[in-house]
């Protein structure tokens, strides 16, 4: 592990300065990436081993039923993605493309207004969600029918969505370092974060606590350590970068949330693709079937490297197409679908040979997904990684748009045949609904329009 994140920093330490001239432009957009990307490595290393060790602790005491409730929540939670209206993205999006001088000059006004606006946003939220909350029958909602189940199916929601929703405003912090492509520093306190939480659920196993404490170490840790960052990044590194209210302007911020009306898009379609598997097996199959299918997912969420990869190509490739770096894009696109679609490939054909023994160890022997599922989950890995990198191409003007209607296509489609093929083949069938819709509506259909865009492509 010290090797690991030795190597991190000495990466860190070579990554570009962004204050630097454009001469040697290629070499530190490279560079940013593969520091990013190495820090990412770590931290999905350090993630696999707190999930690995959190659910070996906590699935024999909290029994199929309550596990199952509670990886129900953390599957919903995907639906909240929506909630920052797509305008940290806006900001990451405006700070990869602008050049210094512009930066300089307006990064600040937009950092603070995002950071106003999702304040806002998250506090009209919470108020929402506890006025509602009396009123929505929890635990008729998950299905579960024990003393214990139903009696933490409410308060163990009203704690998850309390966290996840005041990670919202502290999120930007992550944006801007994406936008500057320091995402490695993002990538070591989630880090930081996750090994918090693996401390907190380690005590409340030592205690077999109730799920609610449990609920809350996880989501409010990893909260924690995004506000650490914050302090850290926005008074040490770049203090001009530091949200004020004063700066906030009501012009900037329509812009914002007109430019992030996209990617609320994007979110919108999201939750419908991944946050709704679990509401739709836990009603049709009932939620000992969406511990069996949340176990397998985690493994291979956690196991692949394209979700963490991509996020450092996102900015790259937004500062390449601004810059008209053609000669770039043409070396730099090939070589990231091959990484990873093959690594991703790879990966999941090893952990559908290995996957049921990992899972048995994994969960104490509680919960072993059959083959099929994991095949399935394999497949999709592969795809997962072609349709991330085309993402993080299609992500900017004059792409975006396009790019949304394909991918809001493949998420319908996606969503019908999850429930139809639920029904037929049961958890396999929704992972195989996913990958057929998506190949067919969204990687083919973006793969052409990224060879358009290149066409057009000319250096600045």
């Amino acid at each position: 592990m010290g090797r690991i994140f030795s190597d991190i920093w000495s990466g860190a330490r070579r990554a570009w300065d962004p204050r630097g001239n454009d001469e040697s432009n290629q070499l530190n957009r490279t560079k940013r990436v593969q520091a990013t990307a190495l820090a990412a490595i770590g931290t999905k290393v350090v993630a696999l081993l707190t999930a690995i060790v959190s659910i070996r602790l906590t699935l024999p005491y909290l029994g199929a039923e309550r596990y199952g409730m509670w990886m129900t929540v953390v599957s919903a939670a995907a639906m909240l993605s929506f909630s920052d209206l797509g305008m940290s993205s806006t900001v990451t999006t405006f700070i990869a493309s602008a050049s210094g001088g512009e930066r300089d000059r307006m990064a600040q006004t937009y950092v603070s207004s995002a950071f106003v606006l999702l304040l806002s946003t998250a506090i009209v939220l919470i108020a929402c969600f506890f006025l509602a909350y009396p009123f929505v029958p929890w635990a008729s909602l998950f299905n579960v029918h024990s003393s214990k189940a139903v009696a933490e199916a409410g308060p163990t929601t009203a704690i998850f969505f309390l966290g996840t929703i005041l990670c919202v405003p502290f999120s930007i912090v992550g944006r801007v370092q994406l936008g500057l492509q320091e995402g490695y520093k993002l990538h070591i306190w989630t880090a930081v974060g996750s090994l918090t939480t693996l401390i907190g659920v380690a005590f409340c196993a030592r205690f077999a606590t109730a799920l609610g404490p449990f609920v809350m170490v996880s989501v409010f840790c990893p909260l924690l350590a995004m506000v650490c960052n914050g302090l850290s990044y926005f008074t040490k590194v770049e203090p001009q970068l530091r949200p004020r209210f004063s700066l906030f302007r009501l012009d900037v911020a329509r812009q914002i949330a007109a430019s992030g009306g996209i990617f609320l898009l994007q979110q919108v379609l999201s939750a419908f693709i991944y946050g709704v598997d679990g509401l739709i097996i836990v009603r049709v199959l009932g939620p000992a079937a969406v511990a069996e299918y949340s176990v397998a997912q985690r493994l291979f969420a956690m196991a692949l490297l394209s979700q963490f990869l991509s996020l450092p190509l996102w900015p790259a490739f937004g500062d390449a197409f601004a810059r008209g770096d053609k000669a770039w894009l043409l070396s730099s696109i090939p070589r990231s679908i091959a990484l990873n679609v093959g690594m991703n490939f790879a990966v999941g054909i090893v952990l559908s040979v290995s996957g049921k023994d990992i899972l048995r160890f994994w969960t104490a022997g509680a919960i072993v997904p059959g083959i099929a599922l994991l095949i399935a989950f394999a497949f999709r890995a592969g795809q997962q990684g072609f349709d991330e990198t085309l993402s993080a191409m299609l992500n900017h003007e004059p792409t975006m748009a396009r790019h949304m209607v394909y991918y809001g296509a493949a998420a319908v489609a996606s969503l019908f045949l999850k429930i139809v093929m639920c029904y037929q083949w049961g958890s396999p069938g929704v992972v195989w609904a996913g990958t057929l819709a998506f190949a067919l509506f969204h990687a083919l259909p973006s793969t052409n329009l990224v060879r358009k865009r290149l066409r057009t492509c000319s250096s600045l």
